[in-house]
């Protein structure tokens, strides 16, 4: 669904980084979504999404209306979010990260097992 729509909402209280939101950058859908999520971190604010917060409906309101208009905006942030994608979710890159957080509590367990 992402793949085929212009913008996607995540409008919640609280979010950590959604995946539906992941998936919308992954898939070129315009990510409009609430700002109390960490969203932020992985997507530049203003050019890769937009962030509102999630009790000013006037402000969504205001987003979706600018995803649905601004043809430029759309068109840059699908393609900046296309490399995002690539550095962060790229599943051989992932992969290392996952397997080097693994290895130091491994590391950190064995130092604590010899103090211990």
């Amino acid at each position: 669904m992402h793949g085929r729509a212009r913008v996607s909402i995540g409008f919640n209280r609280s979010d950590a980084l959604s995946m539906s939101f992941v998936e919308a950058m992954a898939m070129g859908s315009f990510p409009v979504q609430s700002s109390s999520s960490c969203g932020h971190e992985v997507a530049t604010p203003g050019h890769g999404a937009l962030f509102v917060s999630p009790s000013d409906a006037d402000a969504l309101a205001s987003a979706l209306q600018r995803g649905l208009t601004d043809d430029a905006l759309v068109d840059s942030a699908s393609e900046l979010n296309h490399a995002v994608c690539r550095t962060w979710f790229d599943v051989r890159k992932v992969r290392l990260r996952v397997l080097d957080a693994y290895e130091r509590i491994l590391d950190d367990n064995r130092l604590h097992s010899i103090g211990a």
